[in-house]
């Protein structure tokens, strides 16, 4: 679980939260080998967020996802035209996988980016008498 400037984002596996570990200045999060997962955003801010997913430096959604203010998004898979097509699931890779899709500086990293709208001008009227 990451928690920046009023925003959330964890890794589910079946149901439960994966908790990250600290290794060498950066953290980690293990999924086991396997195992279908899901990414759960949640913006606590009170202006909108627009996200940007990418697992193994591939781009998870074909357009932006749009997080409205005080509100959680959970996404099980790779989207198109807003639809799940395949759900997010961790592999071992293998001899075979690499001679197949070769070895990317990537692989096995999931990234989050996230920016919220600009804040709204505060109109403010003073009264003189």
């Amino acid at each position: 679980m990451v928690y920046k400037l009023g925003f959330i984002a964890c890794i589910k596996c079946n149901g439960k939260i994966l908790r990250e570990t600290f290794k060498d200045g950066e953290s980690v999060v293990r999924i086991p080998f396997t195992s279908e997962y899901e990414i759960s955003m949640k913006n606590l801010e009170t202006r909108s967020a627009l996200v940007k997913i990418s697992i193994d430096d591939v781009d998870v959604n074909d357009s932006q996802i749009i997080i409205k203010p005080n509100s959680t998004n959970v996404l099980e898979g790779f989207l198109k035209n807003f639809h799940v097509t395949n759900k997010f699931k961790f592999i071992e890779k293998t001899e075979q996988i690499s001679n197949f899709r070769g070895d990317r500086i990537g692989d096995g990293l999931i990234r989050i980016e996230y920016t919220f709208e600009a804040p709204q001008p505060q109109i403010t009227y003073g009264y003189h008498y």
